[in-house]
């Protein structure tokens, strides 16, 4: 009776906790459906089995101290032992259902919004003003598919790509409500690239990303980006400057055709030097088949795009700007920490710190990512004392909400004066 009725009760709480937990928030799509039912099931199968150790101890305590007395002869130390049975039954199928849990999550939603167990730590909203634990946090601000989450950004796209991301470099240019795309390559010895023609039927997104890629190139990578209509309106030109340790730059941009036959041409290009130069570009027009109502060309810039070498921060600005590390003993294991930014700002150095029992760690890649879904880096890092992973760039951030990856967390250090976070610092300049 005891163990039907307990059951009972925990399959209500089930069902009241998954329609209600949400509060009036919706989930963007099925995947974040999938992902607020895992977290709600796991949230509320800890909350049924975290105190059932404390309950059960109490009942073998009960049934020992009822054995040499009184109730023990009455037998009252056997009903004890039964419930501290039932008891123990339940916090093992709770055990094995969290198991099943944690699984599905990190199957498919802890590189998006990490450890599952995060819960427990809380966030307060600047937003809403009320207190979300992290997770909550991390579903209601980070869509799962961020490139469905935003009207500038293609959901089907069209790409024309030259390079790869494990390469030296890649070119990637990809728009949305296309018709008629076609690629070709154009092979050179020292510039390779794609070209591409497509048809508007009427408005359409276009995502241009570049990657240049650490340890490759012998100097700093230089870019050119343009976007022209066929009447010679400039809609996007920038020449933004990687830096040959890696660095990436995006942007986004919207045209709306004013007529048919009106016409846009987009040229993309990324140049290093090992030892010679080498190039690679994207290059096409896309022309439309129909005129629209407007005439609209908006143009939205991501933001962490590395600045010029050449245009340097005044070092008497640069502070520390967020510091997660302390000078007590560390463990292994930390969790991605947050920080926020007031104002736009220039990052000049980012530092992780890999103790690893004396040991160290080898050097990987630090990201950032905000409330919007945007993510900036991966950056790769140069290791100093073998245990300080050091990001040396000028990356300018907008103002926001960043989170910060680690690609290596088993080694990040964290105690529990960091709550947990891995021990980051950040500095630059407002």
């Amino acid at each position: 009776m005891f163990i039907r009725l307990f059951s009972t009760v925990v399959i209500l709480l089930l069902s009241v906790v998954s329609a209600y937990s949400q509060g009036t928030f919706q989930p963007r799509d099925a995947d974040e459906m999938e992902a607020w039912q895992i977290y709600n099931q796991y949230k509320e199968s800890r909350r049924v089995s975290d105190p059932l150790e404390r309950q059960i101890k109490g009942k073998f305590n009960d049934s020992l101290m009822g054995a040499y007395g009184t109730y023990g002869i009455l037998g009252v130390e056997q009903t004890d032992r039964a419930e501290a049975v039932a008891l123990r039954n339940t916090e093992q199928a709770e055990l094995e259902r969290q198991a099943r849990l944690l699984e599905a999550w990190n199957k498919k939603f802890y590189w998006r919004y990490g450890d599952l167990t995060w819960f427990t730590d809380k966030i307060k909203d600047a937003k809403t003003g009320r207190e979300m634990d992290r997770i909550e946090f991390a579903l209601t601000y980070f869509p799962f598919n961020p490139k469905n989450a935003s009207s500038e950004t293609p959901s089907t796209a069209a790409v024309a790509q030259k390079g790869a991301a494990d390469s030296w470099s890649q070119v990637t240019v990809s728009l949305n409500k296309v018709g008629g795309f076609k690629t070709e390559d154009r092979p050179g010895w020292r510039n390779n690239g794609t070209g591409f023609t497509a048809e508007a039927f009427g408005p359409i997104a276009i995502r241009i990303s570049i990657v240049g890629k650490g340890g490759v190139s012998y100097f700093d990578y230089t870019t050119n980006v343009t976007v022209r209509s066929s009447d010679g309106k400039v809609l996007l030109a920038e020449r933004p400057v990687l830096s040959k340790d890696g660095g990436n730059a995006s942007f986004n941009i919207n045209w709306t055709p004013s007529s048919a036959g009106s016409a846009i041409d987009v040229n993309v290009s990324i140049t290093g030097g090992n030892p010679e130069y080498f190039t690679y570009f994207v290059s096409g027009r896309v022309t439309a088949r129909s005129a629209s109502a407007t005439n609209v060309g908006t143009v939205r810039e991501t933001p962490a795009v590395q600045l010029p070498t050449r245009q340097t921060v005044d070092p008497a600005s640069v502070r520390t700007l967020f510091n997660s590390g302390n000078d007590y003993g560390v463990a292994n294991g930390g969790k991605p920490p947050v920080f926020t930014l007031k104002a736009t700002t220039v990052i000049t150095q980012i530092i992780s710190y890999h103790w690893n029992n004396g040991q160290g760690a080898p050097g990987g890649t630090i990201t950032l990512m905000n409330t919007n879904g945007d993510k900036f880096g991966p950056w790769q890092v140069s290791v100093r004392a073998n245990v300080y992973w050091e990001v040396n760039q000028q990356i300018k951030l907008p103002a926001g909400t960043y989170t910060v990856f680690d690609s290596d967390p088993a080694t990040w250090a964290q105690n529990s004066q960091s709550g947990g976070h891995g021990m980051v610092t950040i500095k630059g300049s407002q």
